[in-house]
């Protein structure tokens, strides 16, 4: 999501600017984007690849977040500049070394 963020920046900031939140809105899509992350999130647990300690809340919160860095980086035009800084983000959610 955040990756591909750079392909709908006019409409995210147009969205942003005009106080568009999703949850107001669209709450059916809202909760079933929140849901499907919810799903990835289990698995990903499950995998061991995410830290157990992480909620989908924080993780929506974190897709929110790493939308507006992209948009403070100027990296909302480029998938690639948009991508790396995902990933930076993404870093974060990885399991501790034990």
């Amino acid at each position: 999501m955040m990756a591909s963020g750079a392909e709908n920046a006019a409409v995210k900031s147009a969205l942003a600017a005009a106080g568009f939140d999703l949850r107001d809105a669209a709450p059916d899509t809202a909760a079933d984007l929140t849901h499907q992350v919810a799903l990835l999130l289990a698995r990903a647990c499950r995998a061991g690849v995410v830290r157990h300690d992480v909620t989908v809340g924080e993780v929506m919160a974190i897709v929110a977040g790493a939308f507006a860095a992209i948009r403070h980086a100027d990296a909302d035009t480029s998938r690639e500049r948009s991508a790396h800084i995902a990933q930076i983000i993404l870093d974060g959610l990885r399991p501790r070394p034990r």
